[in-house]
């Protein structure tokens, strides 16, 4: 592939149109990745059983981690005994 040798003037109109599509393409790909957010959900109603050694169900691979505390923080969010 040969490349067009053009004077700065005429290679940043041709950057600037380019820029122009670039962001039409960005804004696109936002607008389309927030429709994939707004997807109903489906509910989920077969078991799935993975292979191991005690046969595991799906939900306690997914159960959330218990949330840690900052240090010094107290349970019930007082902050513990900073000074």
């Amino acid at each position: 592939m040969s490349h067009q040798i053009v004077s700065r003037e005429e290679w940043l109109r041709a950057r600037t149109a380019l820029l122009e599509q670039e962001k039409a393409l960005t804004r696109h790909r936002e607008l389309v990745a927030a429709e994939r957010l707004r997807l109903p959900w489906v509910r989920v109603e077969t078991t799935y059983v993975f292979d191991g050694p005690e046969g595991s169900r799906i939900s306690p691979l997914f159960r959330r981690p218990e949330r840690s505390r900052p240090k010094g923080g107290n349970r019930d969010g007082t902050g513990g005994n900073r000074t």
